[in-house]
């Protein structure tokens, strides 16, 4: 099979979701931890807390510069064989001193802590094997797609990665901040992680709304036949029914829930994608918990207002 730029970049969206789906565990709990002992005096675990956070969003930069198309098109050296060989080295060093932190929180921390820090450990751990596997697993993915080599040549013509309005974003969380509101709503999460869904589940409630959670499509679609939902957060990458799936099936039964894509492909092509099929928004893993309680709210405003009409 021709080396295509639709399969390497598929190679490369994969990578990306692989590599990002425990990298948004240690992000996520880590920066949710700090907030929930923003008043705790040990400073001791408040360091060690920052250190896991500050160690997370570099793993991100780094996967997100290195498995970016334009980077790898416009980067003479780079092909995504090197970047194979150069993730490990990049991303050991960071991942280690998350779990050194984790060791150091798991002797003092309290037996609330322990669980959430057990989880940012095994994420780390998870990632780790990946990166040290990451030949082997990029090997099965060529022989899955009889792909025999891969060159610089093949990603000159790959669309960039979405880049995020951060400007317009700030200004609009600026406004909220000035204009507390009353939260209420039900939001149905959909997710096949178990960790993400536990997550965001938290990360929600603490915003005041109500949560149930789906492990799948499918199951998920039973659930809304049956209840009644003001959003749902769907992930896109599931087994059997994906994300995309759920979304046409809402468009042609419960056009009147609004839905926001959540997944680690960040890809312009996957966002269009979304929203042509109905969804309301779309937000890349790992998220940023200020970013993600703006979106819900203006998506919930957004279809209060709708209905009120």
């Amino acid at each position: 099979m021709e080396n295509d730029n639709s399969t390497q970049l598929a190679l490369i969206s994969y990578l990306q979701h692989k590599l990002r789906t425990p990298i948004n565990a240690i992000i996520g709990y880590s920066e949710m931890l700090l907030e929930e002992i923003a008043t705790d005096s040990n400073s001791s675990i408040t360091s060690k807390l920052k250190q896991i956070f500050s160690c997370g969003s570099q793993l991100l930069t780094l996967i997100n510069k290195h498995l970016d198309p334009a980077y790898l098109a416009t980067n003479s050296h780079f092909t995504i064989v090197t970047v194979i060989e150069i993730l490990p080295l990049e991303l050991e060093p960071p991942l280690k001193i998350v779990i050194d932190c984790c060791e150091h929180l798991l002797k003092q921390a309290t037996a609330e802590l322990i669980t959430d820090v057990d989880k940012i450990c095994t994420a780390t751990q998870s990632l780790l094997s990946t990166i040290y596997n990451i030949t082997s697993i990029v090997e099965r993915y060529f022989q899955l797609h009889n792909i025999k080599t891969v060159g610089k040549n093949s990603y000159l013509e790959l669309t960039t990665s979405i880049k995020k309005d951060f400007i317009t974003d700030a200004i609009y969380l600026e406004e909220r901040q000035k204009k507390p509101a009353e939260r209420s709503g039900h939001i149905l999460i959909v997710d096949d992680n178990e960790s993400n869904r536990d997550l965001l589940s938290r990360l929600i409630i603490a915003q005041g709304y109500t949560v149930t959670t789906a492990a799948n499509g499918l199951q998920a679609i039973q659930m809304i036949k049956t209840a009644n939902y003001d959003l749902i957060l769907l992930d896109i990458l599931m087994p059997e029914v994906n994300g995309y799936e759920v979304l046409q099936w809402l468009r042609e039964q419960f056009r009147h829930i609004p839905a926001i894509a959540i997944s680690s492909k960040a890809e312009i092509d996957s966002v269009v994608k979304c929203i042509e099929m109905g969804a309301e928004d779309y937000l890349t893993k790992p998220f940023n918990s200020i970013l993600l309680r703006a979106r819900l709210e203006a998506c919930l405003e957004k279809n209060a207002c709708a209905i009120a009409k």
